[in-house]
This record gives structure tokens, sequence and C-alpha cells, in this order.
């Protein structure tokens, strides 16, 4: 009779021990989502339902959808044909981020190929100006070269990188096929 005396308090002992492990647990992983929470600051709203609400028209659907396309479109433009004095001089780059787009970008341009003036055919594969960040809005009417180019036709590709203006992240780029001339 003894060992089953002895046998029922170790048994509950042994439940006991079980059920705070539970509860430990429990509360250490509540106490984990709230942190996590915290550090994100974000909750997700349980009672959203995926999808458009209810009661939109076709048109308004369209009009949605046609908002989300432009805000991922970047207009570049730019003087496919800038013109240099020489190669310290400013240019008529008349590079333009319009009003319309959602992103501001900065321009590089670099050198793919020449005709046949002397000393020009070395600066292919060249970066040969890069701007700062020109935001929405904004225009660059002329600028200098960061290299000092001898006379000569380049062709050269444009990039225009567009960064987000509330992160400044990289969001992508796009590019031209510009023809850039040094008259002396």
């Amino acid at each position: 009779m003894e060992e089953k005396k002895m046998g029922k308090p170790l048994f509950y002992a042994l439940i006991v021990l079980i059920l705070m492990a539970v509860v430990a647990w429990s509360a250490y992983r509540a106490g984990q989502e709230k942190q996590e929470e915290e550090v994100s600051g974000i909750q997700r709203e349980l009672d959203a339902e995926l999808g458009i609400l209810p009661g939109m028209s076709d048109e308004e659907i369209q009009d949605r959808l046609n908002r989300k396309v432009a805000e991922s479109r970047l207009n570049i433009s730019m003087n496919p044909t800038p013109v240099f004095a020489d190669g310290k001089a400013e240019g008529d780059v008349r590079i333009e981020n319009i009003q319309g787009n959602q992103y501001g970008f900065t321009v590089t341009i670099t050198v793919i190929g020449t005709d046949d003036s002397p000393g020009a055919g070395d600066y292919v594969d060249q970066e040969i100006l890069k701007t700062g960040l020109i935001e929405p809005g904004k225009y660059l009417e002329a600028k200098p070269l960061d290299v000092d180019l001898p006379q000569g036709v380049y062709v050269c590709i444009a990039t225009f990188t567009a960064y987000s203006m509330e992160t400044d992240r990289e969001i992508g780029t796009a590019g031209m096929q510009i023809m850039l001339t040094v008259e002396s």
C-alpha cells in the first residue's frame, strides 16, 4: 500500500510540472509575439478581406488600375544630341524629370562608340557624366562633362536610375541612346 501512496503524489507533481511548463511556454510565446508587433509597429488587420471593395463600377476599377500603372512608370526626357563647345564647357543636356513622375532619378552617361576623331576611341566604356538626384518637376538645362573629352562625336547611353522619394531606395533603371558632340 505504501508504494501506491507514494506514486500518487509523484504522479500529481509530474502533472503540475507539465502544466507549469505549458503555461510558461504560452506566456513566453505571447511575449515574443507582442515584442515582434512592437518592433515593426504594424499589426495586421484580421478583419480585412482580399479583393476590391464591393459596389465599385468597372470604370472605377479601371481608373484605379490605370493610376497604378502610371505610378510605376518612369518618363525620361533628355536632349538626344547634346553639344559641348569643348571638353570643359557646359553642354545643352536638357534633362527633365516631369512633374508626373513618382520618382527622382540620376543620369549617368557612358560612351559606347565614337567617330574616327583622334583620341576619342580611348573613352569607349567610360562614364563621362553623372548627375545628382533630380526630383520630379525639376530639370537640368546645361552641365559640363566630368571628363575632358577631345573633339569628336560620341555615341552614348544615358542611364536613368530611379529612386523612391520617401526612402531613397533604388527602384529601377531606364536608358536611351544619345549622340554627344564635342566641337573643339
